[in-house]
């Protein structure tokens, strides 16, 4: 179980997006949680895609480019398509 860094909900870790600080920039993390530097999860919900500039900020120490941002909100809308089935 993992706590989200932006609504502070408790989810099993394969649920979360992980997030990781690398050479003071923050990218996803899409390999089997295996990638080295600090990490921090978020939800696959858009209202904790919208909090994610302040919520990784505070828990990465590094700020939020606005192409992660873009980046997380595409994939939350590709999973909400798949789970509509558009």
């Amino acid at each position: 179980m993992r706590c989200c860094a932006a609504c502070r909900t408790r989810a099993p870790q394969q649920s979360l997006l992980r997030m990781v600080r690398v050479d003071g920039a923050i990218r996803v993390d899409r390999g089997p949680r295996r990638a080295a530097g600090r990490g921090a999860y978020l939800c696959r919900a858009a209202g904790c895609i919208r909090k994610a500039p302040r919520a990784l900020a505070r828990a990465l120490g590094a700020p939020v480019s606005g192409e992660l941002l873009a980046e997380l909100e595409r994939e939350v809308d590709s999973e909400k398509q798949g789970v509509n089935g558009e």
